[in-house]
């Protein structure tokens, strides 16, 4: 993989997309959902390619949305190793009405919005798009010979935490009322749901967002009442 200039009509932005930095990952040592590299900055083994219509068949959820780019990224984050060059290989030139591209660079109010706007239909989503990736790595767990056939056990095993890890934080979020759900935090928390990514987990932040999400609605609508009894 490799980094990328990215143009606008011509004109270099001050932007490197994908901005990789020379590093080496081994199966499994990644962010499970950190595989989103782009086929136009990857070289990789005809091998891969030949998973392709395997694991569309086992998955056709993730078929309806996943690219060949997507496939190939995640075989080669849960198979083998994958490096990362921080050399700019390419220069690609993109317009305002790309249908895609490099995506909009938020500052913290936009990130901290974009995270609370997810709920419980998206961690479901999440939870399904897991379990498919567990399928297929099972798949090419008994049929994948020596280490290949083993990352891919293991890279199954990761992405089974993550799917149990996933369908109880949409129960969380499904709480009719939001102190309902931390005693399903603190059952996460007991489970190892809160852990690494790499190691499928949540990881550390999640914990903080579900708590506020538990918590600070019902301070909120107390604090509202308390005024409202004052003003009587």
């Amino acid at each position: 993989m490799h980094s990328v200039i990215k143009t606008t009509f011509g004109n270099l932005l001050n932007r490197r997309f994908p901005d990789y930095q020379s590093c080496k990952y081994h199966a499994n040592s990644n962010n499970l959902w950190d595989i989103s590299y782009y086929g136009f900055s990857m070289i990789f083994r005809r091998m891969l390619a030949e998973l392709l219509p395997t694991a569309k068949r086992i998955s056709p959820y993730l078929a309806s949305f996943w690219n060949h780019d997507t496939y190939i990224s995640f075989f080669s984050a849960n198979l083998g190793d994958t490096i990362f060059l921080s050399e700019i290989l390419t220069q690609y030139r993109q317009h305002e009405s790309n249908a895609w591209g490099a995506p909009p660079v938020l500052d913290l109010s936009g990130k901290i919005s974009k995270s609370f706007g997810t709920g419980a239909s998206h961690y479901g989503e999440m939870a399904n798009e897991a379990a498919e990736r567990e399928a297929i790595l099972a798949v090419l767990s008994s049929t994948l010979p020596g280490i290949l056939g083993l990352n891919a056990e293991r890279g199954a095993a990761r992405h089974r935490r993550l799917r149990t890890a996933l369908t109880r934080r949409m129960e969380r979020y499904e709480a009719r009322t939001p102190f309902a759900s931390v005693p399903n935090i603190v059952n996460a928390i007991l489970h190892g749901d809160y852990g690494r990514k790499s190691k499928g987990g949540l990881g550390g932040r999640a914990i903080i967002k579900d708590f506020l999400h538990a918590v600070v609605p019902s301070l909120l609508l107390a604090t509202k009442n308390r005024r409202s009894s004052y003003e009587k």
